[in-house]
């Protein structure tokens, strides 16, 4: 028996009565957690509905209706024996394909922080989202939910089909976490952490520094005049114009303005608005101490190379 979420001032007794009853609808409640910390919402149902989510988070959350058409994410059940027969148990990572479909209102369109539903999935928006599918029992069709299950739960991978309606994704299940075949610990000169990353510690908010475009620019030069060279492997994300919500790496910087790592989509202009972060060379004296993060250091500086192992 899967997990029962109830809803506010029901009884697990009454949600069980409505499942023996054989009477009760039941709709699909997508949660979408994205890389930036925005949630998307959307349900099957015919109308909305707000629910504590099935994570085990205490806050309501709101399923809107008649908005982003989710179809896919099946549960899947297996026996635990292998393709080849085998019966021993074994771990495979569950791999589906999502399809999202927005609303065709040009009215109140589908949107991903103010940019087109579609157009923001081809930008990247719901790249390493996390996914997580509900299934909520009525007692009856326009009555409150009773309680809900957890169906599914992974992350978003490959874009398999983009067209002018429809977004086909690749989606894998959290045990795809186990493929990645890493010690627990790597001995290594550079600093194991990510800027920003919990184990780092450093807050990315503390360090946005917002600007404009400046002249003459171009799909892979920003000029600014605040630029300097610790933007080096840092991140720049548009606020307005044509490439709003786009997200670079920054290969390298100056004086003179950011040399992304991966062209724009469309050309900025001057006076788009972007947000830029410094970046981290990972090394004790470079990025740590332009953080004032050195107690969070976790590189080993004075390993010898392997050339002078004996």
């Amino acid at each position: 028996m899967r997990p029962v979420t109830l809803n506010s001032g029901v009884t697990l007794a009454q949600f069980n009565a409505a499942l023996a009853s054989r009477a009760f609808a039941y709709a699909e409640a997508f949660t979408l957690r994205l890389n930036t910390g925005a949630v998307l919402a959307y349900a099957t149902a015919q109308q909305s509905f707000t629910v504590p989510p099935c994570d085990g988070s205490l806050a309501l959350q709101t399923y809107v209706a008649n908005d982003v058409l989710v179809d896919g994410v099946r549960l899947k059940c297996s026996s635990g024996q292998s393709d080849n027969g085998d019966p021993s148990v074994h771990i495979a990572v569950d791999e589906q394909q999502v399809t999202f479909t927005p609303n065709a209102n040009p009215a109140q369109p589908s949107l991903i922080a103010g940019a087109p539903f579609l157009q923001a999935v081809g930008q990247g928006a719901l790249d390493g989202a996390v996914i997580q599918r509900d299934r909520w029992f009525f007692a009856g069709p326009g009555l409150a939910p009773l309680g809900g299950m957890p169906m599914f739960y992974g992350f978003t991978a490959s874009i398999d089909k983009l067209s002018r309606t429809q977004a086909v994704m690749k989606v894998k299940s959290d045990l795809v976490l186990l493929n990645i075949q890493m010690p627990r610990n790597l001995y290594q000169p550079n600093c194991i952490y990510t800027i920003y990353s919990s184990g780092c510690g450093v807050s990315q908010a503390a360090f946005a520094n917002h600007a404009v475009v400046g002249a003459s620019p171009t799909r892979s030069f920003i000029p600014w005049a605040g630029a300097t060279a610790q933007f080096t492997g840092g991140v720049v994300t548009f606020g307005s114009g044509p490439n709003i919500n786009q997200t670079r790496t920054i290969q390298s910087a100056t004086t003179f303005g950011l040399t992304l790592a991966y062209p724009l989509p469309a050309l900025p202009l001057a006076g788009d608005a972007f947000v830029a972060y410094p970046g981290c060379d990972r090394t004790l004296g470079g990025g740590c101490t332009f953080f004032n993060n050195t107690a969070r250091y976790r590189g080993h500086p004075f390993v010898p190379p392997a050339e002078l192992a004996f």
